[in-house]
């Protein structure tokens, strides 16, 4: 009923009309009462948690992302989604939500607007509603459904904005390593407990040891949330110290002291203070022996964007780096964006990869930009000529892995240890490449930044 192409979808003035909303639903009776059902618990299940506490309100709001993404899809052909004749652009999956207020179903109905009608009410906790009747919503009177999508839309923006997880692929290090429990686990998105599952971090047994969170910018930081692990040891970080400044002195574990885990927790906890202005998020341990184990860190800030930034960002540092091939265990694509600029490959940061064809590098930005330079730093051991002609190719597709994406510039003479800036015009992408065509070669790089407007 909905197709793909715009132009032949009803206007909205069809579907709001009630007529053609009956038929629809007579028609395209797809409605999933499971999963209804499951929506309105999480919004009463929200209006309970936002009165009593503040801890889990993050979960339920993308509890309500994952459900209306799912309800957009199961409601395609029933209108849900697209009521105005094209999907509303809001990002999270938001659109199924404001369907379900515009047209109150016959299929389920009762269940759908009382639930909006809870959920529009909680998020008036946040983001005051301009005068909706809550009540004609729950009897599914709605006397001007454009204002209601606005509201609905700018409170659960608001509520999103407000429990972005700033420290999600941050730039992160610790104090020391024990086997694959790299500290980068901590910002990887995933709260599995299960260390053995390789999403927790793990120092060795040492004095004080410590985990960092660069936010490459100064933030308002108000909340922290840190997962235990659960498969065992969770004593272990009965008092850890949360402090969070700009002070790398000591290796940041000197800067404001803003709480301290006190009793052992199962899962996630989250701590809560007076807003902290900061760009580095320490965990500290203080003690003789002691072990350091993190399965998720988790920043909030009073808002999501920084309070000032720190000059040019490197983009590429939040990066996720891939190659074609890798030579060894020490030439792994990560070298190129740890921030190090090591110039002997024995040193461990530099990515190098086999005798390969047409080899290629590549760094996922994690989001569009609008890139302006990218810098590359050579080996300086050996090897100086492996770098001539890479072509720098920035884009958004992962056809041919990236490799047929704008070509912004291309890479002559570097010397040995140097680093040579190439800057051109805007160009917008998610993808930055380096290819070296025509030739079998062991790709080296010791270094890649990337920087945009």
């Amino acid at each position: 009923m909905l197709s793909c192409n715009p132009k032949d979808r009803p206007s909205a003035k069809e579907i709001l009309e009630k007529p053609f909303l009956e038929d629809a639903v007579n028609r395209n009776s797809r409605t999933p009462e499971a999963l209804l059902q499951r929506f309105v618990k999480s919004i009463i299940t929200f209006d309970k948690a936002y009165k009593k506490h503040y801890n889990d309100i993050g979960d339920l709001v993308s509890e309500w992302g994952r459900i209306t993404d799912s309800m957009e899809s199961a409601h395609y052909s029933a209108t849900a989604g697209s009521l105005s004749g094209s999907v509303i652009g809001a990002a999270g999956g938001i659109t199924a939500l404001v369907g379900l207020i515009l047209a109150p179903f016959t299929l389920g109905a009762s269940l759908i607007v009382t639930g909006v009608g809870v959920g529009v009410g909680v998020a008036g906790g946040v983001t005051v509603m301009d005068s909706v009747d809550i009540h004609q919503m729950r009897q599914g009177k709605v006397d001007d459904p454009e204002k209601v999508k606005s509201s609905v839309l700018k409170s659960i923006a608001e509520m999103r904005r407000t429990h972005k997880n700033i420290a999600l692929n941050a730039r992160v290090v610790q104090s020391s390593l024990y086997s694959n429990g790299v500290a980068e686990h901590a910002v990887d998105g995933n709260r599995d407990t299960d260390y053995g599952k390789g999403s927790c971090t793990h120092t060795n047994a040492e004095f004080n040891p410590w985990w960092r969170a660069d936010l490459g910018n100064v933030y308002s930081i108000s909340r922290v949330a840190i997962t235990n692990r659960g498969d065992c040891c969770k004593e272990n970080l009965r008092g850890a110290q949360i402090r969070i400044g700009n002070n790398l002195e000591n290796d940041g574990n000197d800067n404001e002291l803003v709480a301290t885990v006190l009793t052992v927790h199962d899962g996630t906890k989250t701590f809560e203070f007076e807003p902290v202005n900061g760009r580095y998020v320490n965990i500290f341990l203080p003690g003789n022996n002691e072990v350091l184990t993190l399965c998720e860190v988790e920043v909030f800030a009073e808002k999501d964007i920084p309070l000032y930034t720190c000059g040019p960002r490197n983009l590429a540092l939040r990066g996720k780096a891939v190659q074609s091939s890798t030579y060894s265990e020490l030439g792994v694509a990560e070298n190129a964006i740890d921030g190090k600029k090591l110039l002997d490959f024995q040193q461990g940061s530099c990515s190098v990869t086999k005798g390969d064809w047409n080899p290629w590098w590549r760094v996922d930005l994690l989001d569009v930009y609008r890139v302006t330079r990218v810098s590359i730093t050579n080996r300086g051991d050996c090897c100086e000529k492996r770098i001539e002609g890479i072509q720098i190719r920035i884009g958004n597709s992962l056809e041919n892995n990236g490799n047929n994406n704008e070509l912004a510039a291309a890479v002559g003479p570097i010397p040995l240890g140097d680093t040579k800036t190439f800057e051109f015009k805007p160009i917008k992408g998610r993808y930055v490449n380096l290819f070296l065509p025509g030739r079998s070669e062991y790709l080296t790089l010791c270094e890649v930044e990337v920087y945009a407007v």
